[in-house]
């Protein structure tokens, strides 16, 4: 389950497999260009911004396109549950002195009603236990005429990826994997808003396409592998072992056939403007 907390502190108590899944995105995404990016230069366009909240900011992907894209005077302030998180954005955000972070929760922010323009939680809330809490949180601490963004992956995201995945698991198992609860994505996300039928969507066609098996099983050992384990099974090296080697076999079978593993999709933005 995504917001299961024991997989939560292996997924993201380092740094370490966001940091491949992030250059994966860079080197491998089929998309035209940083999703980040995209939905900051229209959000510029779309509302003005003194103030910025990034909730789950993570290793800061969203910070670098505030600071590359928005005026040098905007306030950055990144929040995260995960202590290795906001240790890596203090090395990031040295000497910018326009710029906060904090270690907190998203389900119960530490600021004042009507605090930031924009509000962002982006690839993040499949991962909270509540999302309508955090969203009505989100919207708590936006002015009015401030914008709430989310970035999400659609439902179809990771599907090719997760058919091995599945396979593995039966065939090292010898059971089926367990449905994997998707809290919050962006074709259902919308529900989780305080008010559905403000909510608005730009979207965008995503996906990976990974040349080798050396960079498709980098991507699958950052932690997607773990997905369905019990923890007597993530714990044996040779429940891991066996996976690996399923998962590396399938894919050398497919790149051999193709010439590469494409792993499909779509991602954008769900977003709201506070009414004045």
């Amino acid at each position: 389950m995504m917001t299961d907390p024991d997989f939560l502190e292996r997924a993201y108590g380092t740094t370490d497999g966001l940091t491949i899944r992030i250059r994966a995105q860079e080197l491998y995404g089929t998309g035209t260009g940083s999703i980040f990016d995209e939905m900051t230069a229209w959000a510029l366009a779309a509302a003005p911004c003194h103030a910025i909240l990034d909730i789950g900011m993570g290793t800061g992907k969203w910070y670098q396109s505030v600071r590359s894209l928005c005026p040098p005077t905007v306030r950055y302030t990144g929040l995260d549950a995960s202590m290795a998180m906001v240790s890596t954005m203090q090395q990031e955000t040295a000497g910018d002195s326009r710029s906060t972070l904090c270690h907190g929760d998203a389900e119960n922010l530490p600021f004042e009603d009507d605090s930031f323009d924009w509000v962002g939680l982006h690839f993040m809330l499949y991962h909270v236990k509540h999302p309508r809490v955090a969203l009505r949180e989100a919207w708590r601490v936006t002015k009015p005429g401030g914008l709430v963004l989310t970035l999400a992956h659609g439902s179809n995201s990771l599907q090719s990826l997760l058919a091995i995945h599945t396979q593995a698991v039966e065939h090292c198992l010898g059971r089926p994997l367990p449905l994997t609860i998707h809290t919050y994505n962006l074709d259902h996300g919308a529900d989780n808003f305080p008010d559905p039928s403000m909510v608005a969507s730009e979207r965008r066609a995503s996906g990976l396409r990974f040349p080798d098996v050396n960079s498709a099983l980098a991507y699958y050992g950052s932690g997607f592998w773990q997905r369905g384990l019990t923890d007597p099974e993530l714990q044996d090296p040779g429940v891991k072992r066996c996976l690996f080697d399923f998962v590396a076999k399938t894919l050398h079978t497919i790149i051999g056939q193709v010439g590469y593993f494409d792993v499909p999709g779509h991602s954008g933005w769900l977003w709201v403007r506070k009414p004045t």
